[in-house]
């Protein structure tokens, strides 16, 4: 494939990022990882997260994914993992491509507002010349788009202080 249609698809993908950041003020960054094939949505908290807060988060959301894997058949992965460090802490929720499902990112931001709300970062400057874009209707073609075909670049789409900043990786 030409670079004019690598570099046209990386656009795409990258608008998939910038729409969920752009939608959901609630995520901090969100990840395209090519070799796992799946996508990182990233919270962050001013405290530290409980355990069992924790558990009880990815308990409820593998109760979900279950449900729909019951609907339509499809297996689905859910990884999630946390971090802290000097006060923040780090939430990345990770899902795999192959049945990821627009619906999802609405319920997943939805969960960790219902339980982490009054510690959530919420972009208050969220407001930008992108909220005019159709977001969801943007977000359901890429991400079909995406299933077809995987970035041959990893995808890091960055919030900070109201701006959307992109990062593509090398190509391996």
């Amino acid at each position: 494939m030409g670079s004019n249609a690598r570099g046209f698809e990386t656009d795409r993908h990258a608008n998939l990022l910038i729409s969920l950041l752009v939608r959901y003020p609630e995520i901090s960054s969100v990840h395209i990882s090519s070799s796992e094939a799946e996508l990182e949505l990233v919270f962050l908290f001013h405290n530290a997260l409980e355990e069992a807060a924790l558990a009880s988060l990815e308990e409820r959301l593998r109760t979900f994914l279950g449900a729909l894997s019951r609907l339509d058949g499809v297996p689905r992965r859910l990884d999630v993992r946390h971090g802290s460090h000097g006060g923040v802490t780090r939430l990345v929720i990770a899902r795999d491509l192959a049945s990821l499902v627009a619906e999802e990112f609405a319920i997943i931001v939805s969960v960790v507002k219902e339980r982490f709300g009054e510690i959530l970062s919420v972009d208050e400057k969220g407001e930008s010349a992108l909220t005019g874009t159709d977001d969801e209707e943007t977000i359901v073609d890429t991400l079909e788009e995406l299933r077809k075909r995987l970035p041959e670049r990893e995808l890091i789409v960055i919030r900070d202080q109201g701006r959307v900043l992109v990062f593509s990786g090398a190509e391996p």
